[in-house]
């Protein structure tokens, strides 16, 4: 302990400095490794966290730092396990919430309803779950430190199927050199001090990277990494549980190892509950076993590894991305005389993926998006049909379509194998439960409508109901100042606003889902109002949030010829503008994250250079340099406070991860570096709490002053462009974006542009075929007027000042994009505004553009739930 606490208090401390815009910034909170248990944690992480919330944090920079810290770190947590296990109970799994209807299907019969009272204006309900997150996928993982490796090191190669994709790894040799025959407490403080000597973060650089190709959340990464594991130790059970055990660790989650007489188990603690799974409690925290174990008790090691704090949420963020043969389904009805017939593709590795999917809350499957080839199948060959009808009669069609074409399966078959609630399995097996009937509708309504749709769970059964604006009269329920009808996917024939007799008196609880009308739509409903205004988003995602009253907080900035300036403003739940303050200032500045502890305490976070002022108070930098500040106000747009961001900017050859911890006062502000692969690091605040906040971000810093790129190719040099392309080839970047990367990296740097002549020039130096072989794309490039880096942000204008177009891609005059690079080279754009997708009937928002630097293929994100698609690029492009 007392080496650690020697690196921690030896280090020189930060200074306040300014925060160049490279950084995307991420907003967390401030218990930054506060107990998750009493009385349970290491010494290690007590001493941490009294001297991280108490002191200026150490300054963990160069390479060194880094190893210095992870060493003692893992050689105190080895220290820990050897220390004597508990015993723990073990729970039983828990059971599902009995069916209403477990053998047949329930049948609407229009004789059993009683019309002679009228509907009343709300149903009885007992309370709302679902959406609390606007911005999308809740910013929750704190930056890792992690221990630095060598690229040179005695490597393995292994191959294996995960659910039909082929995965190649490349590990360490030295992970396979320990294999256990038995377990106890000291073998595995054994294996943790073999492991800790590996490479190891090179393994779980590679799997976390095909997390993000394939789509895969917290749940899917996790079978990902166990996958992985049995690769390594095809033969031995034990060995594979610690490997697993052990990247989980370094991936950021806290996991724990258990066992007994019989056999291991990796233990997960999880933000759902999980049915039909055994389980032990750990302090106050809840984990659940990955494998079941026999017995009624189990040791496990008490204290986590110290700084993990990472839970396993089975929430899905973003679409699966699985490639192979789809399967075909086709469906027939019959509406107003006239037949219909569709067919829908699925992915049958998909589907498998599903199946075996744990089973958990409700809000988890009507959540979840469809892969993309479903929606666009849906979207293609639906939306033209239900266009010509106003939304009560599309509605009434889409009813009937679930009613009739998917057979109805009685409660408990999910056991059996046959079928599951999310919407993929439901098409792939044409048939579902109550929960898989009403899943796949609220689907389709809010993706081919468009409308608003709450999911509706009865006991032991559940239903929809549909935001109808032109349909008011009959049974639903009044939820934000809007009816919500009841419509029944389950009962064959049954209309919309008519609860069924078997659920009358029962007080269901409602599941608010995204979609027309909910927190997301209404964010860019603000936006397009902002737009009009003047006002200019200065960030990817957050911000804009909602209080308790449904008014819309929205931040961002105003252009101007000299300066751009900051804002606050307040939209009411009708969308128009209660109060504006706007940010003065002389230099380049922008708003780009908001949070509020309260109604009455709401944060913003930007950045600016030169002087930036409002209500008397100012804060200054110089003009070559940029810095972050924070500022607080109150809910009628009284600037509390403002501060500048105390930020060194003495970093190497690399962006780091930071960390920003400061109190509700802006009094207390310190600052901690971390080596996280950029992929990690997200931009928002979380975990707002009494104590304080966190500030995220990561950036190259440079003292020097900003200067543009120029090209001196015309002199017989090298370009700038030309030099990177080189460096890209060096470390085996695909050809077929090596130009594109190229080009991105070189506008990483604040001020740097790149006109379209200059990529023509690069390419004609590069590939002399281009130009002839893709005449179109040559000329695309030559449309571009001008690529430049202004406050983080690149801006893309053309010369006639329409759209750029390529493989339905819409990239608008005036677009705006963020550029990060993640450790194995992969390159991701996260579009700001001037993005599309136009492969549908529907144009749809474009999020973010992820270029693979090996594959050489472009992973695109596209649409509100994130659905995922992999442009293959031509071999010679």
């Amino acid at each position: 302990m007392d080496k650690l606490i020697k690196i921690l208090t030896g280090s020189t401390f930060l200074k306040i400095r300014i925060l160049p815009i490279e950084m995307m910034v991420v907003i967390i909170g401030l218990s930054f490794v506060g107990k998750s248990q009493e009385n349970s944690q290491p010494q290690l992480q007590d001493h941490q966290s009294d001297y991280l919330t108490s002191h200026l944090p150490e300054k963990l920079v160069s390479t060194s730092d880094f190893y210095n810290y992870t060493r003692i770190r893992d050689e105190q947590f080895s220290e820990t396990l050897k220390e004597t296990w508990h015993d723990y109970s073990l729970f039983p799994a828990l059971s599902e919430e009995p069916k209403r209807f477990p053998n047949n299907q329930p049948v609407f019969d229009k004789l059993n309803l009683d019309s002679s009272s009228p509907s009343p204006a709300s149903l009885p309900f007992s309370g709302v779950v679902g959406l609390n997150d606007p911005g999308g996928a809740p910013l929750k993982m704190i930056p890792r430190i992690r221990k630095p490796e060598s690229d040179n090191f005695n490597a393995l190669k292994g191959t294996f199927l995960f659910y039909g994709q082929q995965i190649a790894i490349r590990y360490d040799k030295l992970l396979t050199m320990s294999p256990t025959a038995s377990v106890s407490e000291d073998s595995i403080a054994g294996f943790w001090n073999a492991f800790s000597r590996s490479n190891s973060n090179h393994l779980v650089d590679q799997l976390m990277d095909y997390r993000d190709i394939l789509g895969l959340g917290d749940w899917g990464y996790f079978q990902l990494v166990k996958a992985a594991s049995a690769c390594i130790f095809p033969d031995n059970r034990f060995s594979g549980n610690q490997i697993t055990w052990a990247l989980m660790i370094r991936s950021g989650f806290d996991v724990r190892l258990a066992f007994n007489q019989s056999t291991t188990s990796v233990l997960f603690p999880s933000e759902n509950i999980l049915y039909g799974r055994q389980s032990v409690v750990i302090g106050r925290q809840r984990f659940y076993l990955d494998r079941p174990m026999k017995g009624m008790l189990l040791l496990a090691c008490p204290n986590p590894f110290p700084d993990n704090r990472g839970v396993i949420d089975l929430k899905f963020y973003k679409s699966l991305n699985f490639h192979g043969k789809l399967k075909i389904q086709k469906f027939g009805m019959t509406w107003e005389n006239k037949k219909y017939e569709f067919s829908f593709r699925v992915n049958p590795d998909e589907v498998r993926f599903l199946n075996d999917y744990p089973r958990t809350d409700p809000v988890v499957y009507f959540r979840a998006p469809s892969s993309t080839s479903l929606k666009e199948d849906l979207l293609r060959q639906l939306y033209p049909v239900l266009s010509k009808f106003n939304k009560a009669v599309a509605t009434a069609f889409l009813l009937k379509f679930v009613q009739q074409d998917f057979e109805y399966l009685p409660g408990g078959k999910k056991d059996e194998g046959l079928t599951g609630p999310f919407p993929e399995e439901v098409i792939a097996s044409k048939s579902g439960d109550d929960k898989g009937k009403a899943v796949l509708f609220s689907w389709l309504v809010r993706n081919l409508l468009r409308l608003p749709v709450i999911g509706v769970q009865f006991p032991g059964c559940f239903s929809t109901a549909v935001g109808l604006s032109d349909q008011l009269d009959g049974d639903g329920y009044l939820l934000k100042h809007s009816k919500y009808i009841l419509a029944d996917p389950t009962s064959p024939n049954a209309p919309a606003g008519v609860l069924m007799p078997e659920l009358s008196g029962l007080n269901p609880l409602l599941i608010e889902l995204p979609g027309q009308g909910s927190l997301q739509n209404s964010s860019s409903e603000v936006w397009k109002l902002a737009y009009k205004m003047g006002a200019r988003r200065g960030g990817a995602s957050q911000d804009i949030i909602f209080d308790r009253q449904g008014r819309a907080l929205v931040t961002g900035y105003f252009p101007g010829k000299e300066s751009n300036n900051p804002f606050v403003a307040c939209f009411s739940e009708g969308n128009s503008l209660q109060w504006i303050r706007r940010f003065e200032g002389d230099g380049n500045a922008a708003a780009f994250a908001i949070t509020k502890m309260t109604d009455d305490e709401i944060y913003v976070a930007g950045s600016f250079s030169g002087k930036l002022e409002m209500d008397g108070k100012t804060i200054q930098t110089s003009a070559e340099k940029r810095g972050l500040f924070l500022a607080q106000f109150n809910q009628i747009g009284e600037l509390i406070w403002m501060k500048p961001v105390p930020i060194d900017s003495t970093l190497q050859d690399r962006p780091l991860a930071y960390l920003v911890k400061f109190d509700r006062s802006g009094n207390e502000i310190h600052i901690q570096w971390r080596n996280e692969d950029l992929r990690n690091v997200k931009c928002g605040f979380s975990e707002v709490n009494e104590t304080g906040l966190t500030f995220t971000g990561y950036g190259n810093f440079s003292t020097f002053k900003i200067r543009k790129y120029r090209d001196h190719g015309k002199n017989g040099d090298d370009s700038e462009i030309i030099k990177r392309s080189k460096l890209l080839k060096s470390k085996q970047c695909n050809p077929k974006v090596e130009a594109l990367l190229a080009v991105l990296k070189l506008l990483q740097r604040e001020g740097n542009e790149v006109t379209g002549n200059q990529i023509q020039k690069f390419i004609n130096h590069n590939n002399p075929f281009f130009a002839t072989v893709y005449p179109f794309m040559f000329n695309l490039y030559g449309r571009i007027a001008l690529l430049k880096n202004e406050n983080g942000m690149i801006s893309l204008k053309t010369n006639d000042y329409k759209s750029l177009i390529y493989n339905n891609l819409k990239i608008e005059d005036g677009a705006k994009f963020l550029i990060s690079e993640c450790d194995n080279g992969d390159v991701r754009i996260d579009g700001i505004s001037g993005f599309r997708n136009m492969a549908n009937p529907v144009d749809l928002p474009l999020n973010s553009i992820l270029i693979d630097f090996s594959a050489g293929n472009l992973i695109i994100d596209y649409d509100e739930d994130h659905m995922l698609k992999t442009i293959w690029l031509e071999p010679k492009l």
